[in-house]
């Protein structure tokens, strides 16, 4: 019921219960109408005062209610946003455990790493030295058997010292010829101008065959690798071995065989060299 039908609903009842006890009592009508108005306006100014009163109760009601809804959803608005704090809370929690665990298991990872490369570079130094002591002992068994070679081959000791006598014999030659200047008849003074000559020519001699000689051993050495290194073996082991079967069909020096060899090497690694270039090119 609105509150605007209370004022009405109560002075009608008022008003009805005051038509009964007139009727009743047997009032005259004047009296009657004049107790009727009476009740009438008094149970009015009544029924405002009590809707006012009813009124104010449902405001105070609603806005209790009001806030009580209010109040629930701030709750529940603050449950939510507690919830989703602690959601974040505990998902930041998980990314740094998760992290820690990451961090944990790169660690574990890496000092395993390091552990299986520690491991690693021992076995490699390990085998290392052992294939150094292998090499060291098959290189000088090598030597021994090439010295020995060599000693045995008669070609190679006797072509050895041709090259050891060759300047020998023309220092020899040299001071023959110097003395027996005095006995050729030739003046003092030419005596003397051909002496001169003859041991500065000597000397430039000696000083270009070592300059040409201490050049070349440069430009081998930059060049230097395991083919030549190779090939040097090689050719040296071919002489030291087969040096007198060679001897017995070609007349040549074995050193100077030794040396055709490493040179028709590099000349023919420079050919193919060049040959790879123009390809590519």
């Amino acid at each position: 019921m609105k509150n605007r039908y209370i004022p009405a609903f109560i002075m009608l009842a008022a008003g009805l219960v005051c038509c009964v006890l007139c009727v009743v009592q047997r009032w005259p009508v004047l009296n009657s109408l004049i107790t009727l108005v009476i009740v009438l306006l008094l149970f009015y100014i009544i029924g405002q005062i009590a809707a006012q009163i009813v009124g104010k109760v449902q405001a105070e009601h609603l806005a209790m209610i009001e806030a009580e809804k209010k109040r629930q959803e701030a709750e529940e608005q603050a449950r939510l946003l507690k919830e989703q704090q602690e959601a974040e809370e505990r998902e930041k929690e998980e990314a740094e455990k998760q992290a820690r665990q990451a961090e944990y298991q790169t660690e574990r990872v890496r000092k395993r790493a390091d552990v299986e490369i520690q491991r690693a570079r021992r076995k490699a130094k390990s085998e290392v030295e052992d294939m150094k002591e292998r090499q060291f002992f098959w290189d000088w068994g090598y030597l021994c058997v090439i010295f020995f070679s060599l000693i045995q081959n008669g070609a190679f000791q006797r072509d050895i010292l041709q090259l050891i006598m060759l300047p020998v014999n023309w220092c020899r030659e040299y001071v023959i010829w110097f003395e027996q200047l005095d006995y050729m008849g030739y003046p003092s003074g030419e005596v003397t101008f051909e002496r001169i000559v003859s041991m500065v020519a000597i000397m430039a001699g000696i000083v270009g065959c070592v300059i040409l000689v201490w050049g070349g051993i440069e430009q081998y050495r930059k060049i230097w690798d395991d083919i030549y290194k190779m090939v040097l073996i090689s050719s040296i082991s071919f002489s030291a071995v087969l040096g007198n079967m060679v001897r017995e069909y070609l007349s040549l020096n074995l050193i100077f065989l030794i040396f055709l060899i490493n040179m028709g090497a590099i000349f023919l690694r420079m050919y193919l060299s060049k040959k790879k270039n123009k390809f590519i090119l």
